[in-house]
């Protein structure tokens, strides 16, 4: 034994020896003699034959529930759940909403289904919502499939365009009348017929491609609706998001916003107690990817449910970068490319070279027999071709902004790219700018070849930009009309202009001939000029990295293999972008291209697009599907935590008894990342010597959750108030162990 713990007790929350701990979390004078005592159930039989089964009750219970939900799972499936499944499913057991950002075939429409099925049992009422009216007959059929596997018979409405009218009418009817258990529809459904769920309560909603479904914000208000929220608690949430940005808003400019910290604090605590006293419904939104815009609609998630809709990452990668000279004609390698390696290409044009060159390119290319398509918005029609084969390659801009670096996530489909030019930018090299975001750009990329002193004042600035980014049109149309005509304006609008006025005299009094020409004898950055106005030419590595990164997603068994085939047109431009990336993404190595080299690796690239085909079709092992599984990762701060999380691209948050976790899917781990927000345990001062008693000449610790007074800040262990002032009101760490257990 090497130390004793109190309060760790999973069962009657007394003191507890480290070895206890490990072995089975319950202490000795609740257990007895432990020895080859195994597995959940004993122990739950040895508490209750000691009389002595208290907290651990509902934890015995719980893992009793989560052998029932497996064992009923597997009967309707015919397999166990995999890694990812089964945490999703303690998540549902537990009642806690949430948002699933993971690749398809990793089963999230399955366990839906299935726990849709199990609820039935409890007579609970569920909802799945799904995007079109083929998968409302899809997932039918899966639930008939199960219900005859399993000798259940829910009972099941859907509705879908295709039923004759006379079935719609029948259906809708049921509806009205709540006459079923199960119920299924596309996400149309809720906007033309909401008239017919207002009234319903859903113990369980599942909604299937969290995109689609978001296509209509107002979605959100009515699938809370039917969760148990009134109209009076949304609109509260709402408010909260309100003050939330105006104590955001008083913190940049440097004021007190403790008024309103207060009225957060008393909302918070409305809806808190609303939640606690009605039976509020289970809510999980799924996709593939999650490319909503965090919208005020959208966060409403997060004030009343505790988490965020998640995000894709963006920078996960399993790519091999090739890179080749340009040779004069960079259209002729292009197509060189494309004859050798065949379909399945996207191909990005720099944005400094502009759309028209991506039009110039599709039409040498089509005049070569390639089958091509210049990709200018989403459009799921041309996706669809694209994905048939009908396309062999998709041309678009290099740019995070482009809809082909963005918005395409097609595994299957896409086994390489092809850069027709190093990814680069032009910014004006100018003062004229009034937009704070392309103002914080340029100076960015010019500070470095500032004198010492202009670097220091640019650096406050760029500090100062930073806080008020990004600002919305009309603000900046009004900002900008206040500095032509000298008007000041008020409050966090006079601090937007301040800001932007003193940046662009800063730039007026730096940009001279002599700075112009630093920047033109550089490694990194190039200097045009057109029209009289000088262009920095910057190298894009966010472009660079979101656009190869579509060539390799993620999917049931990791993250498929892809290539990248940088054509460099601009020395300087490939240059910048090497160090930067360096920067963003230490692993990434460069190799020249080499034929032979390219084609054994395709042989890899290709065996995963077949791995996702049998995946699809339902005949992969196992072994591969769950490659994908979870992790908790502890560190000290929240800052640790968020920095941590965004190393794998765009976390996403969850609230658990007030402990803020990010999770974000690295690609092998679904990695939840919480803080301890410090030290944990301390000494006691009232057991041994200093909280270290002597045991056959052995030292042994004993330590208690770390308390803080909220009055007067005092921190301290043991006591039930604070030994300095009395007070009773603290914070404690044992509130967090229990969240973390959770």
């Amino acid at each position: 034994m090497r130390g004793i713990y109190w309060g760790l007790c999973l069962n009657c929350g007394g003191e507890i020896s480290d070895e206890q701990l490990l072995q089975n979390g319950i202490c000795e004078r609740c257990l007895g003699d432990a020895k080859g005592l195994r597995g959940w159930r004993r122990i739950q039989k040895r508490l209750r034959e000691n009389g002595r089964l208290y907290f651990a009750e509902e934890i015995l219970n719980f893992h009793g529930r989560l052998r029932d939900f497996s064992s009923f799972f597997k009967r309707a499936l015919g397999q166990r759940m995999w890694s990812l499944q089964e945490t999703w499913a303690r998540r549902i057991l537990l009642n806690r909403s949430f948002s699933i950002v993971a690749p398809t075939g990793v089963g999230k429409t399955v366990l839906g289904i299935i726990f849709a099925l199990y609820f039935s049992n409890e007579n609970k009422r569920s909802y799945i919502i799904v995007p079109t009216g083929l998968l409302v007959q899809q997932v039918v059929e899966k639930i008939q499939l199960f219900s005859d596997r399993l000798g259940i018979n829910p009972n099941l409405a859907y509705y879908h365009g295709s039923l004759k009218e006379s079935e719609k009418r029948e259906v809708l009817e049921r509806i009205a009348e709540g006459n079923f258990e199960i119920l299924v529809t596309t996400d149309r459904f809720i906007i033309n017929r909401f008239d017919l769920l207002k009234d319903k309560k859903f113990s369980f909603i599942f909604v299937d491609d969290i995109d689609s479904f978001l296509k209509s914000p107002k979605n959100i208000d009515k699938i809370l609706a039917v969760l148990g929220f009134n109209d009076e608690i949304i609109t509260s949430a709402f408010q909260l998001l309100d003050l939330r940005t105006e104590a955001n808003r008083l913190a940049k400019m440097g004021k007190s916003a403790e008024e309103i910290l207060k009225r957060i604090e008393k909302i918070r605590n409305e809806i808190e107690f609303y939640k606690s006293r009605n039976n509020i419904g289970l809510l999980v939104v799924s996709g593939a990817t999650v490319k909503a815009k965090r919208t005020k609609r959208i966060r409403i998630f997060e004030e009343l449910l505790g988490f965020q809709v998640g995000f894709q990452p963006e920078f996960l990668r399993n790519l091999k970068d090739f890179y080749l000279t340009a040779k004069g004609d960079v259209d002729a390698q292009v197509l060189e490319l494309l004859r050798e390696f065949g379909g399945g290409c996207l191909i990005f044009v720099p944005s400094a070279m502009g759309r028209e060159y991506a039009i110039r390119l599709n039409d040498f290319l089509n005049q070569n027999g390639i089958r091509s398509y210049v990709y200018r918005k989403m459009d799921e029609e041309i996706l669809e071709r694209f994905r048939s084969g009908e396309y062999d390659v998709l041309i678009g801009i290099a740019s995070f902004r482009s809809p082909i670096a963005r918005g395409i996530d097609i595994p299957e489909r896409i086994r390489y790219v092809i850069f027709a030019g190093v990814p680069r930018m032009e910014i004006p090299l100018s003062w004229e700018e009034y937009s704070p975001t392309k103002i914080l750009t340029l100076l960015r990329n010019i500070r470095d070849f500032l004198d010492s002193d202009q670097q220091d004042e640019a650096g406050e600035i760029i500090s100062r930009l930073r806080k008020i980014v990004p600002i919305s049109k009309d603000l900046r149309e009004k900002v900008k009309v206040a500095i032509e005509e000298g008007i000041q304006l008020e409050g966090f609008e006079e601090y937007v202009r301040k800001t932007i006025f003193d940046a662009r005299n800063f730039l007026r009094r730096i940009i001279t001939p002599k700075i112009i020409e630093r920047i033109m004898e550089s490694k990194e950055i190039s200097v045009k000029k057109e029209n009289d106005m000088f262009y920095l030419i910057v190298s894009d590595p966010i472009a660079y990295l979101q656009a190869s990164g579509r060539a390799s997603r993620m999917f049931a068994g990791g993250i498929t293999r892809g290539a990248s085939f940088l054509i460099v047109d601009d020395e300087k431009a490939f240059y910048s972008l090497q160090q930067r990336l360096k920067f963003m993404l230490a692993e990434i190595k460069w190799s020249r291209f080499n034929l032979k080299a390219a084609k054994r690796y395709f042989e890899k690239i290709d065996e995963d697009r077949r791995i996702i085909r049998e995946i699809r079709e339902g005949r992969i092992s196992k072994r591969i599907k769950d490659y994908i599984k979870t992790a908790l990762l502890i560190v000290e701060s929240p800052t640790k935590a968020r920095t941590i999380s965004k190393f794998f691209g765009r976390p996403y948050k969850r609230n658990i008894r007030g402990l803020t976790v990010f999770e974000v899917n690295t690609g092998k781990y679904i990695l939840t990342i919480a803080a301890s927000m410090g030290h944990i345990y301390d000494l006691v001062i009232t057991e041994g010597f200093q909280g270290v008693k002597v045991e056959d000449d052995k030292f042994i610790p004993i330590y208690d959750f770390i308390k803080k007074c909220k009055k007067c800040g005092e921190q301290f262990t043991e006591f039930t108030s604070c030994p300095k002032c009395k007070s009773s009101d603290f914070y404690s760490k044992g509130d967090l162990i229990r969240a973390l257990r959770e």
